[in-house]
């Protein structure tokens, strides 16, 4: 039996099914009916948790509904170690380390994001790149949905 490519989702990915009507909340919405059944999608313990932050009940639910069949991965010392090392090089918030830590540690080929500004950017991508090679961890890739329609 072949594995299916493996993608991991932050926070940002269900969020954008509810938001504000634009062009990401329409690729997104896109993305999930054309693309999501051929492959594997892996969510994180923090992603989870952010979305049991979310304040507003009724968009809670509905965001938790849509990530209830995907596969949770937990946080481990290893994904916090390889983390620290990445946050040596970048100026992005911790919580995005770790969501790129856990990825590569437990084998994603993609992670999947919206958060342009921290990590859907070049410097992000190449200094992941070095840090992966550095420690033996594999490619990481770091794309949008809009990257699987161009």
């Amino acid at each position: 039996m072949t594995r299916k490519i493996a993608l991991y989702f932050d926070t940002s990915i269900p969020s954008a099914l509810f938001q504000k009507p634009d062009e990401r909340k329409e690729i997104t919405n896109k993305f999930f009916s054309e693309f999501l059944q051929n492959y594997d999608v892996y969510i994180s313990d923090i992603v989870v948790e952010e979305i049991k932050a979310t304040p507003d009940e009724s968009l809670r639910n509905r965001i938790s509904d849509v990530i209830k069949n995907f596969n949770v991965l937990i946080q481990s010392t290893k994904a916090e170690d390889l983390a620290y090392e990445y946050l040596k090089f970048l100026k992005i918030p911790e919580i995005d380390a770790l969501h790129i830590a856990i990825a590569t540690v437990e084998g994603m080929n993609y992670l999947v994001t919206w958060n342009m500004e921290h990590l859907a950017r070049e410097k992000t991508r190449r200094v992941i790149d070095n840090v992966n090679f550095l420690y033996r961890e594999h490619r990481l890739y770091i794309v949008t949905p809009k990257d699987f329609f161009d």
